[in-house]
């Protein structure tokens, strides 16, 4: 039943409006209820006549202007004047309005949770006001309190629901941000408000997602039982349906899903594929945004982004493609070695100078110390008298003379019959080393000499095989795992060696390309020389040697994936999906997993993924005006020329139009920024924002229809 109070306001509303027939039912209503106490406006029977009287003097009203009618034909073309300056009035007003609406509505939007929702509401009306244009003709007038009329009833119903929120929450502020939000909601219906006014307009509709995001959480704590069940139910769709690990996900990524999960159906909707991407972008050290296109792979959706994106309203687009690109690069930086947040890195070598200067310096290094140890086992089998012990130089003699070319053998004969007493009388240990060295000596020339070389080394050591005592044959095994691994090895000899006196073999810029240009197992063999045996120094440098080696091909496959193309607007460089996929499949899988280990081989393909997610442009055929982006381009232009408000309705229904045409590329723009997760996250918020104040809400007292308010249902 209504109060007595809440009936009076009804009359007066009525009575303002001039509805008579509303002012007569509501008088006799009032007559019916009983009296609330001493004190009233005024008893139920004079209300009752005061009413009956109003509604009198409007019927009479309504009959003298019928009676007074002027003639039809009389005033024809009056009336038409009349029409043609009240519709430019009329459009002016709309137009302005149009205008209007989004700035107003965020001016009461921002300040609702400082002054109050009576003081917000008086701002987005006096702010609309200033900026809309007043009619001046009948027609205008009468067409703008039409106009009003809704705004009024939504203003009147705003008020209703940020009470209700404010009782619920308990938060007068979140109910101010409430009523605001409703009252400038025409400012986010109104596609041509959004197009002009694109930022306003993106203020507008943040705002009020987090009004609704906070009042859910103002409303009540969520029972844990409930988010227990609904991270369940988000794990199992996630597992099952877009086959990811649960466990790899990032926790923001995990708490966005429960929360779909809680409002029924919601993450069903969700497009497996579109989910999977996007959770392996967010799933990199640096997550990599992406536009909706991006992540439903639509050809037509990716058209339509790239021409909008040409146009000022396209800002948010190309934002986020800047963004993309930055954390690739960033992405690649983190594999370098970088450590987040402190600009330091694990690589204490920048150029490619000083990555050679350092793994050739530990190699060299490794040499001379695996040199001092042979010459000092040497010594000790000398002192222990082990390398006086002769040997039979036969053998040797036999070699050289079945060498069709003996003349590269002129100084090994000569040698041998000066130190030997005849056939089988042998030659000492040490006498054969020093010819040993006298081979090793001639072997550096290369070609030929090496060639012949090579062959008496090789019979020097069978005859000394197993020869003086254990000092000596300690001697010669560090000798020969000297001669293994800085000499047979290719790959490493070329780190050790000098092409001559003042040149090395491999030029110190070009190190790492030597490296990771040759063989798997040249790979191998320069790891193993860097990172194992020596000693503790060695291997020191030689670990922090290879982590500046694993920088620079990160590094240099940063180089190839920018290079040839031109920067981005803000001078970033530019990465290639192509350009990275060239880069990479330049080593091989294999070559990588021994550079770098497995993980690190993993996150290069997942960055080459993500950026042939974010960075592979629409086909050609795909369905979009070529032109569209140009035609935006030239209204935005146009607009700055062209009156809102000018003297003739065509200035006006230009500019309108043109508004229209620019809002929609707004709207692109701004649905291309929110992800299908995150606008899946939004709608569940909403639900359970409206069910939750449904609910709360319930016992309140109902607004009373009209139609309600009868004598024969009313109390006696």
């Amino acid at each position: 039943m209504a109060t007595r109070e809440e009936v009076f306001t009804a009359i007066r509303n009525a009575d303002k409006a001039g509805d008579s027939a509303a002012v007569r039912k509501l008088g006799d209503y009032l007559k019916t209820l009983p009296p609330e106490g001493e004190a009233k406006p005024l008893d139920a029977s004079s209300t009752h006549e005061m009413a009956l009287q109003r509604a009198a003097q409007y019927d009479k009203q309504a009959a003298d202007a019928k009676a007074n009618q002027p003639g039809v034909v009389g005033n024809t073309l009056g009336a038409v004047a009349g029409f043609g300056k009240g519709l430019a009035d009329t459009v002016g007003h709309l137009s302005s309005a149009v205008v209007a609406a989004p700035v107003s509505g965020l001016a009461g939007l921002v300040a609702a949770p400082f002054v109050g929702a009576d003081r917000a509401a008086d701002i987005v009306g006096k702010v609309g006001n200033a900026m809309t244009y007043q009619p001046r003709s009948d027609v205008g007038q009468q067409a703008a309190q039409l106009q009003a009329a809704p705004a009024q009833w939504l203003s009147d119903k705003a008020d209703q629901a940020g009470q209700v929120a404010a009782n619920v929450t308990g938060s007068p502020a979140v109910g101010a941000a409430v009523n605001t939000a409703l009252q400038a909601a025409p400012a986010l219906i109104a596609p041509e408000a959004r197009g002009a006014f694109g930022s306003a307009g993106r203020a507008v509709a943040t705002g009020a997602r987090a009004v609704a995001g906070g009042a859910k959480i103002a409303a009540a704590a969520v029972d844990p039982a409930v988010i227990a069940a609904a991270a369940a139910k988000a794990k199992a769709y996630v597992t099952g349906t877009a086959g990811l690990d649960w466990d790899a996900l990032s926790d923001s990524l995990k708490a966005k899903l429960t929360s779909v999960a809680q409002t029924s159906g919601q993450l069903e909707q969700l497009d497996p594929a579109a989910l999977a991407r996007e959770a392996k972008l967010q799933s990199l050290p640096v997550p990599v945004p992406a536009t909706r296109g991006q992540l439903m792979r639509d050809p037509v959706a990716l058209r339509n982004e790239g021409n909008v994106s040409a146009t000022a309203a396209g800002a948010p687009i190309r934002d986020v493609h800047l963004a993309a690109n930055q954390a690739l690069l960033d992405n690649l930086d983190v594999l370098k070695g970088k450590v987040s947040g402190t600009g330091e890195t694990a690589a204490t070598a920048t150029t490619p100078e000083q990555v050679g200067a350092n793994v050739q310096g530990v190699a060299r290094g490794k040499l001379e110390l695996a040199k001092a140890q042979v010459k000092q086992l040497y010594t000790a089998a000398d002192t222990a008298g082990e390398t006086l012990q002769k040997v039979d130089t036969q053998p040797i003699l036999d070699m050289v003379e079945k060498t069709p070319d003996q003349s590269h053998f002129g100084y090994a004969k000569s040698w041998l019959s000066q130190n030997t007493d005849g056939p089988g009388s042998g030659t000492t240990i040490r006498d054969l080393e020093d010819l040993r060295k006298a081979a090793v000596a001639k072997a550096s020339n290369g070609g030929e000499d090496a060639y012949y070389a090579g062959k008496l080394i090789n019979a020097i050591d069978t005859a000394t095989d197993g020869a003086g005592g254990k000092l000596y044959q300690a001697a010669r095994a560090a000798r020969k795992a000297q001669g293994t691994e800085f000499q047979e090895q290719g790959a490493v000899a070329d780190l050790v060696d000098n092409s001559s006196r003042t040149d090395r073999t491999t030029a110190l810029e070009n190190t790492t390309k030597t490296i990771t240009s040759g063989s798997l197992e040249d790979v191998r063999n320069i790891k193993r020389t860097l990172l194992t045996g020596g000693d503790a120094t060695t291997r020191t440098a030689g670990r922090q040697a290879w982590r500046d080696v694993r920088a620079q091909v990160i590094q240099g496959i940063k180089d190839d994936a920018t290079k040839s193309v031109a920067t981005n607007v803000d001078g970033s460089p530019n990465l290639t999906p192509s350009g990275l996929k060239r880069a990479i499949d330049r080593y091989g899988p294999q070559k990588l997993d021994e550079i770098f280990g497995p993980g690190t081989t993993r996150q290069l393909n997942a960055i080459m993924d993500a950026a042939q997610t974010v960075k592979t442009l629409p086909p050609t055929a795909a369905v979009g005006s070529s032109t569209f982006a140009n035609v935006l381009a030239f209204l935005e232009k146009g607009l700055t020329k062209v009156p809102l408000v000018g003297n003739t309705a065509v200035d006006i229904a230009r500019g309108v139009a043109q508004i229209k045409n620019i809002g929609a590329g707004a709207r692109q723009a701004q649905a291309a920024t929110v992800t299908p997760l995150n606008q899946a996250v939004e709608q569940a918020a909403g639900k359970a924002s409206r069910a939750d104040v449904l609910r709360r809400a319930k016992g309140a007292v109902p607004l009373i229809p009209l139609s309600a308010l009868s004598q024969s249902n009313a109390p006696r």
